[in-house]
């Protein structure tokens, strides 16, 4: 048989030239009613999130989360709220639960900043443009691991936005966004 030649064109995008400092600049100057609709995320991640702690589904890793620091072996802080309200959307989802939620590789772009929130409440605003920068470090991050990859999308580029939102949150620092 004859061999055919296949040609893929790997056409430029902007998530190949733009850096994380210009991406959180232009987040800054974005109109709160151009991303205001980015909250109906947190609504629906933690309704589902909340299914997750109060029924044992899936493996329930949320809802043993939950259970351990309500029997005090895990502090109530930050990292473990994060933590357990973003597993017990996964457990709930995994679980094949109906209910909707927003989403860019997993629950983990969105439920930490949730937490964090919790702890430390914000303007509707801010939370927009954390969930903005959330969202697109997420993309900018399988921009460069790839659609299908040998790692973890919510482990590596979700939590990467996740955390590059809550550094801002936390400083407006580019910087710390950066790092």
């Amino acid at each position: 048989p004859a061999e055919v030649a296949i040609t893929v064109e790997n056409e430029e995008n902007i998530l190949d030239t733009i850096t994380i400092k210009e991406l959180v600049e232009n987040v800054e100057a974005l109109d709160f009613n151009d991303i205001e609709f980015l909250l109906e995320g947190i609504a629906m991640n933690e309704e589902i999130s909340n299914y997750g702690l109060n029924h044992k589904v899936g493996i329930g890793v949320g809802y043993g989360i939950k259970k351990s620091m309500e029997d005090g072996l895990l502090g109530d802080d930050l990292l473990n709220n994060a933590m357990m309200i973003t597993a017990a959307a996964s457990d709930a989802r995994m679980a094949g639960i109906k209910m909707p939620v927003m989403s860019s590789n997993g629950r983990t772009a969105i439920l930490p900043i949730v937490a964090y929130n919790k702890k430390f409440p914000q303007t509707d605003e801010k939370l927009a443009k954390a969930l903005a920068i959330s969202h697109l470090v997420t993309a900018y991050v399988k921009n460069y691991t790839g659609r299908l990859s040998a790692v973890c999308g919510c482990g590596v580029a979700a939590s990467t936005g996740a955390t590059a939102a809550i550094a801002w949150l936390m400083s407006g620092d580019i910087k710390k966004v950066e790092g």
